[in-house]
């Protein structure tokens, strides 16, 4: 976080486009990802270009948000500019604080994203969905309940009582439920692992790698159905043979560890 350049946004380059640009001068650059279009609305600050990655906004100024900002001149002279910002700026500085007080409830007093030592990507994601649902549901139950208000700390003891101790059916040795449901083994061992040296395709018959001439043979990735056009040579030791990229073999682990659960 906040050490690289999220994919699709060439940061050194916009930096370089805003360097003789005005304060709160802004420019928009458009990108595409597998055919979702989206935008980075950028603004000169005194120090910094300011940028926000969005699918929504426009340019126009927004009424009642006017603003202004003091920086210093290349001669050493103080000024100060005033105007109203562009949509997504408007709507940024409008809820930040909200967004913040957010955070801060979720780290505070103990982070489960943070004490949650683990590098399986699945529990990673399930870490952050988890503290942010906790997050709404407790704000929720104290703007919408007659019970009195608990500290986020408070509700998460109260939470994990009762996914603990919950009515979920119990699972028979069979495998099934007292319903009769079948249950699906939910854990499934997923690696990105490189492929050998003079190896094509998979042979699934015989259990073994396809022979080639060239050491380094790259394959298509198994989601250019959908448009990526990456080319590698990982797959996923669930699926030898499946060749996906870095993105992409996050999608399958996840859509694995979902089917799994039907």
């Amino acid at each position: 976080k906040n050490q690289y350049w999220p994919t699709g946004v060439p940061g050194d380059v916009i930096l370089d486009h805003f360097q003789d640009k005005n304060v709160a001068d802004i420019d928009v650059l458009q990108r595409e990802t597998f055919g979702n279009k989206w935008h980075v609305f950028c603004m000169k600050e005194p120090d910094h270009v300011r940028q926000i990655m969005s699918t929504f906004g426009t340019t126009e100024e927004v009424d009642g948000a006017e603003t202004k900002r003091h920086y210093t001149d290349s001669n050493g002279q103080t000024n100060i500019i005033e105007f109203r910002y562009r949509e997504p700026f408007a709507n940024y500085f409008k809820y930040k604080n909200v967004v913040m007080e957010h955070a801060k409830m979720r780290y505070s007093p103990i982070s489960i994203e943070k004490t949650w030592k683990t590098n399986y990507w699945p529990d990673r994601n399930f870490a952050w969905f988890l503290a942010i649902t906790e997050v709404n549901t407790n704000l929720a139950r104290s703007y919408f309940g007659d019970d009195k208000e608990l500290t986020q700390l408070e509700f998460r003891k109260a939470l994990a009582q009762e996914m603990i101790y919950n009515n979920l059916p119990e699972q028979k040795e069979d495998g099934s439920t007292a319903d009769g449901r079948r249950v699906r083994p939910k854990h499934v061992d997923h690696e990105l692992v490189m492929a050998p040296p003079y190896t094509g395709r998979w042979i699934a018959t015989k259990n073994e790698w396809h022979k080639v001439t060239s050491k380094y043979l790259q394959q298509r990735c198994a989601k250019h159905t959908i448009g990526c056009k990456k080319r590698t040579r990982t797959y996923c030791k669930c699926t030898p043979g499946q060749f996906f990229c870095a993105e992409h073999y996050a999608e399958h682990v996840v859509e694995c560890d979902l089917s799994s659960t039907r």
